[in-house]
């Protein structure tokens, strides 16, 4: 089975062209949660079949389009003054970039962001290079005995910092008695070491403490640029 990749694409562009995107999105979450109760079967992915109904050639293979949409609500926003469509979308593996760019190609003036996560095999991702509309940098995800997990997400080094020296620091101090303190993002490795011998000392495995950076996908740029 596939890992889950969830992705989350903001898109801007004329307000017909992401009517007609956020209507499929739509029709294909009702087949989703009719095949799911049941009532009927999907013969192809959800991603293909959108790309089919908005009349795109969408190649049988050669193209992963394993993308559900299920749990997401897309945000339509027409009447300010920049159009956005926003939704999130469980992929197999990676976001489906490729796949979205037969949608973008087909919608050339529709600009199309995205940000991902999937922590397995360390996909931290985005296509927003300024960070237009996806701001986080930096995901925290931790665990100290005694107390819930935590995921957090930091759009700068020094929001990372104070976070691990402020809060996370009271906690761990509270649930092991132990202190952290750190002066940069590069400390982080003595963060994970200092929870690694936590987890050896009272043999709990929810005990850790992982920083991933959102890297900026060079080669997936284009899906944000408005054609000419």
């Amino acid at each position: 089975m596939a890992n889950t990749c969830f992705t989350t694409w903001l898109m801007t562009g004329p307000k017909e062209d992401l009517e007609k995107i956020h209507n499929e999105i739509k029709k294909q979450q009702k087949a989703e949660l009719d095949a799911l109760r049941g009532l009927t079967r999907l013969e192809f992915c959800s991603l293909y079949t959108i790309l089919k109904n908005l009349g795109i050639d969408a190649p049988d293979e050669g193209v992963d389009y394993r993308m559900e949409f299920l749990n997401s609500e897309p945000e339509l926003d027409t009447e300010g003054k920049t159009p956005y469509l926003k939704f999130s979308s469980e992929d197999a593996w990676a976001p489906k970039t490729e796949a979205m760019g037969l949608l973008k190609k087909a919608f050339p003036k529709v600009c199309m962001f995205y940000t991902c996560e999937e922590s397995g095999n360390e996909v931290f991702y985005t296509n927003d290079k300024n960070a237009e509309h996806f701001t986080d940098k930096y995901i925290v995800d931790s665990a100290i005995p005694g107390d819930e997990s935590h995921y957090e997400y930091f759009g700068t080094e020094q929001a990372f910092v104070d976070w691990v020296n402020g809060t996370f620091n009271d906690l761990l101090q509270q649930h092991t008695g132990k202190t952290v303190h750190i002066e940069s993002i590069n400390d982080a490795s003595d963060v994970e070491e200092l929870m690694d011998e936590i987890m050896e000392e009272v043999e709990d495995e929810d005990c850790y403490f992982y920083l991933h950076k959102i890297q900026v996908d060079e080669s997936d740029l284009w899906l944000a640029e408005e054609a000419a």
